[in-house]
Parts: C-alpha cells; sequence; structure tokens
C-alpha cells in the first residue's frame, strides 16, 4: 500500500495550478500575433519576409507549447486532487 501524505499531495496540487496557469497565460499571450499572421496581410508578409515568417512560426510554437503546458498543469492538478482525497480517506481509517 502506497502511503499518499497531504502535504506531498498538497504539492502536486500547487504545482499543477501554476503549470495550469503559466500554460494559458503563454497561450493567451500569442493570441493577438497568431491571429495577425493568420490574415491575408500576415500570409503575404510571410511569403515576402523571412523575419515575418520566423516571427509567426515562434507565436504558433509558444502558442502550441503553452497549450500543452496547461494540459499537462491541469492533468498534475487532478492527481493532486485524487491524492489528496485519498490522504483524507486514508486519514479516517
Amino acid at each position: 500500500m502506497v502511503v499518499v501524505t497531504k502535504e506531498g499531495a498538497t504539492g502536486w496540487l500547487v504545482v499543477g495550478a501554476v503549470l495550469a496557469l503559466v500554460g494559458v497565460l503563454v497561450f493567451l499571450a500569442q493570441g493577438s500575433t497568431v491571429g495577425e499572421c493568420q490574415t491575408f496581410l500576415g500570409q503575404l508578409g510571410r511569403a515576402l519576409s523571412p523575419e515575418v515568417q520566423q516571427r509567426c512560426g515562434t507565436a504558433n510554437l509558444l502558442r502550441t507549447v503553452g497549450g500543452v503546458v496547461a494540459v499537462g498543469g491541469v492533468i498534475v492538478a487532478l492527481v493532486g486532487i485524487v491524492r489528496l482525497a485519498a490522504s483524507s480517506t486514508s486519514e479516517k481509517t
């Protein structure tokens, strides 16, 4: 049987919440740049300028990474919630 402490479970929950928050902030921060890159003028700029193409590629990559970090943070937070529930159940018995 695995012993789950309340402190360890709380740590999982806090780390997950922080990761989720950081991921969402990075995801949202890149929204306007990605939106500009998807317009007609943005597509034209990407075709004509390597700098614009690089900026749009970086914005897309950061947005993707932000989304992945946010989802990972939610999963870690859920693990913390489950571990917290398991620790409170084991304390009652």
